[in-house]
């Protein structure tokens, strides 16, 4: 027989079927995750270990952890990778003759870091277009135009280039004279 229990503050009454189902009410049907049954309670716990904490980013691992010191637990930011930057601005120019395609700027990666590009700062007195090129790939071009002789690139996602790398900005001089190119590589180095 069916065990009935009626809560007189809600007026809801709880059926016990004879296999150890839950019915809400007389129609509401049997309990289940698409009829839960309502619970209002107040739980009182002590102390809780919860095991290791720690703040990661998708990329790099752990940023920052708690950590015992002394009687207190702390938390740490860990001083890696983004936090272990060296910002890089590498400025140059060159004087390409008419026609030519030369370096303007470049950059090698040191050893057992990675070097985050974030973008360029290019200019140019003449008509010409500019390559990114990571190891002699081409990453991107910009033509400049009468106007617009000037301009900052910033990357809509950082390019990230590995350890030892060779990062370049080349010109190509489309005018008919010889003419100096301005090249400026924007980014950062961090440990790998």
């Amino acid at each position: 027989m069916p065990e009935s229990i009626r809560d007189e503050n809600t007026g809801v009454t709880l059926h016990i079927n004879d296999d150890g189902s839950i019915n809400i009410g007389n129609e509401s049907g049997q309990v289940s995750s698409v009829n839960p049954l309502p619970v209002d309670a107040t739980i009182n716990v002590g102390t809780v270990s919860i095991g290791n904490v720690g703040i990661k980013d998708g990329n790099s691992g752990i940023i920052a952890d708690v950590e015992n010191i002394g009687s207190y637990n702390a938390l740490l930011v860990k001083e890696i990778n983004d936090y272990q930057k060296t910002p890089y601005h590498v400025y140059s120019s060159s004087s390409i003759a008419a026609g030519a395609t030369l370096t303007v700027s470049s950059y090698t990666v040191s050893t057992a870091n990675q070097f985050v590009w974030k973008g360029v700062l290019l200019s140019a007195d003449e008509l010409c277009e500019f390559y990114v090129t990571i190891d002699g790939t081409r990453k991107g071009v910009w033509r400049n135009s009468g106007s617009e002789r000037g301009k900052q690139l910033i990357f809509a996602e950082a390019i990230i280039v590995t350890a030892g790398a060779l990062v370049e900005v080349k010109a190509k001089n489309l005018s008919n004279k010889t003419k100096t190119f301005h090249a400026t590589i924007q980014g950062y180095e961090r440990v790998s």
